[in-house]
């Protein structure tokens, strides 16, 4: 594949030679000969890659993601019934019909551009003139003679005034552009996969949790009753077991309606529509070392220069330009050729019947039409794309600023979060629970020292999520992976 400086230096010598008002003639046989012999390198074209370092990989790089230009795979794919984050994206990039329709885009570019790369057709006519009307031609009634004729008529302001390269250069930035908007569905797609499979992670914590605590409130109301059935409690400290019981019956509840919408939610990301019950996720909430949060400058230079949204704009903006010198060169005049065969008819008037040849050149004169409003549309289009990328810029800026605001608090309390916390939460609790066997605690001392635990462990899975998915939005924010997830 061509290099971009490679194309931008071609175009820019091919616009440069244009816009110099020097006129190349050339023979219509060779370019024949030289349009048939580049088709193949024409329909090939890739759109641009984006701009890629080793210090800023892609968002994707650290997940088996396909590149924006590949083809898409056979399908079905294979769906493993538990999937891993990597596992996750991969399948959501490479069959998730969102990003399937978005690969057609990309075909679509690249048949305009071979629409704008093929020359067009010669125009044959065959006609005949001079003909007797009524009568016929004779020596002493001289007409005509008859005359048939065979032209063949070649269009040569499309090379000779640069409009097939100014019009192939435009689809050309078309295809980067398609490319580039691509890249930035599946730059979104992976952010979207990334939060979703820490929403079923926490789902999956929050349901354990919950059960949990319905045994541990089980095993107080089973306390509770032999302690009323022996005198030891009154009749209301079972009543209250029974309806943090049948509280905690409704959060087990609500907690499983959580975890199969969560679960759902990652299968449609994933382009799955199929019935799986069984449909799981293998990953951890646990936060190996809380990293430190980047700058926010650093940040917005990095989207600046990878995000993929941002480089479609640009794109967008070099497209129109070249639309523009397009439309100019499709105003200048319309010139042909046309080479033709006359055969004379003159036996009836007593001569020798003639073979005879014609030329002819022809050009248009855009005295009042020079494409003047499609010139103007263009420019337009082009002013616009300026305009969008400077408002999308502000609101990539303000987007960062929140995600990484997020993402200090996420790691704040993640650093903050310390497990010795919730050992002695438990410790409070185990403590509680042997006191109230014992005798010398109340259900509502015990019911607290619950609930606190249960707190503390709902607090600790919060962290963590937040931590997660702040992270991972940073990652699709910046279009590049500024945060690296620890070695997971």
């Amino acid at each position: 594949m061509k290099t971009s400086s490679d194309r931008d230096r071609r175009s820019g010598t091919a616009l440069g030679r244009a816009a110099s008002g020097r006129i190349q003639p050339r023979i219509s046989l060779l370019v024949f000969v030289l349009l048939g012999g580049c088709g193949g390198s024409i329909a090939a074209y890739e759109p641009e890659d984006l701009a890629r370092t080793a210090e800023h990989p892609s968002f994707s790089d650290s997940l088996p993601a396909l590149p924006p230009n590949a083809p898409p795979p056979p399908r079905p794919v294979e769906r493993k019934p538990t999937v891993t984050l990597e596992e996750a994206v991969f399948e959501a990039l490479a069959q998730a019909p969102e990003v399937l329709a978005g690969t057609e885009a990309i075909i679509q570019a690249r048949a305009d551009l071979k629409t704008a790369s093929t020359y067009p057709n010669p125009t044959f006519t065959a006609g005949t003139t001079l003909q007797p009307a009524g009568t016929h031609f004779t020596a002493s009634n001289s007409g005509g003679p008859p005359q048939y004729s065979f032209d063949l008529n070649i269009p040569l302001d499309p090379l000779v005034f640069g409009k097939q390269s100014a019009g192939m250069e435009s689809a050309r930035r078309a295809v980067d552009v398609a490319g580039a908007d691509q890249a930035d569905l599946k730059r979104a797609r992976a952010g979207d996969v990334a939060s979703s499979f820490y929403d079923v992670l926490q789902a999956k914590a929050l349901l354990l949790l919950v059960r949990e605590d319905l045994e541990n409130l089980k095993r107080v109301e089973a306390l509770t009753r032999r302690r009323v059935d022996l005198g030891g409690a009154p009749a209301v400290d079972l009543d209250r077991a029974r309806l943090a019981v049948a509280n905690s019956q409704q959060d087990v509840r609500t907690a499983e309606s959580l975890e199969l919408s969560s679960r759902a939610t990652l299968r449609a990301l994933l382009g799955r529509t199929g019935s799986e019950p069984g449909f799981d996720v293998a990953g951890s909430l646990e936060i190996p070392h809380p990293l430190v949060p980047p700058d926010l400058e650093s940040v917005l230079k990095t989207a600046e220069q990878f995000r993929a949204d941002l480089v479609s704009l640009r794109r967008q903006v070099e497209r129109w330009l070249a639309e523009a010198r397009s439309q100019g060169r499709q105003g200048l005049p319309q010139l042909s050729v046309t080479g033709g065969y006359i055969y004379q008819v003159q036996d009836s008037l007593g001569l020798k019947n003639q073979n005879e040849w014609e030329a002819m050149v022809g050009i248009s004169l855009p005295l009042f039409d020079r494409n003047q409003g499609n010139i103007a549309k263009a420019e337009s289009q082009a002013r616009q794309a300026n305009y969008t990328l400077e408002a999308k810029r502000a609101a990539v800026r303000a987007e960062l600023a929140q995600d990484l605001s997020g993402f200090q608090a996420a790691q704040a309390a993640a650093v903050a979060d310390d497990r010795t916390q919730l050992d002695a939460a438990k410790s409070v609790r185990d403590r509680m629970e042997a006191a109230y066997q014992a005798g010398g605690r109340t259900v509502l001392e015990l019911l607290d020292a619950e609930r606190a635990y249960r707190d503390a462990q709902r607090l600790h899975i919060g962290v963590q999520s937040a931590y997660w998915h702040s992270l991972y939005r940073i990652n699709a924010a910046a279009g590049t992976t500024v945060l690296k997830d620890g070695g997971r």
